[in-house]
């Protein structure tokens, strides 16, 4: 029994040392910039992203085109994916960029008016998303943009758009609608 408070000094002395060495965790910002670093309309990019938790909701604002992502340098959004539910997209915004959305767990994505391209693997992965309402405007789907979504039942182009690459709507088993 003499050796029980040893161990609590032990602990005591464990825990100080932990507590007091470990860096605190600083949160991630819910909002943030994500337009391209160019010139638009002699204008610069101004997009801006917001995650809203409690409606699980990302939105896109601004205007000009979407920075371009990978898989080393994934969007800034990328570790609320299975918060997500919904995705808007104001009406400024011009593109969509390469891996954008990838593997964001949406339910639904409504494109602005703008929307011109969505480059490679943007909305690649989104398992839970369902259907796709293009609009008039886009005139170039890249190469995965809408790979490999297990849920995705119905795709709607609107005008349809000028150019569709290879395997943009590749592996997606469940579409049973599409419209032009």
């Amino acid at each position: 029994m003499k050796q029980q408070p040893i161990y609590l000094a032990i602990w005591t002395i464990f825990c100080l040392i932990t507590t007091t060495f470990v860096a605190p965790i600083e949160a991630q910002p819910l909002s943030g910039y994500c337009g391209r670093e160019v010139v638009y309309n002699n204008d610069s990019t101004n997009l801006t992203w917001q995650v809203d938790l409690s409606q699980r909701t990302l939105t896109i604002m601004g205007n000009g085109p979407m920075k371009d992502y990978s898989m080393d340098t994934k969007a800034p959004w990328y570790d609320w994916r299975y918060n997500i539910d919904r995705v808007e997209i104001s009406n400024g915004v011009t593109t969509i960029g390469s891996y954008a959305m990838y593997e964001v767990m949406m339910d639904s994505v409504r494109f602005g008016s703008g929307i011109e391209y969505i480059y490679n693997y943007a909305f690649n992965n989104c398992d839970s998303l369902t259907s796709v309402y293009l609009g008039n405007n886009v005139r170039f789907i890249d190469n995965y943009a809408f790979a490999s979504n297990d849920s995705l039942r119905v795709v709607d182009f609107g005008e349809s758009p000028a150019d569709i690459e290879y395997y943009a709507f590749a592996w997606n088993n469940a579409i049973h609608t599409v419209r032009c």
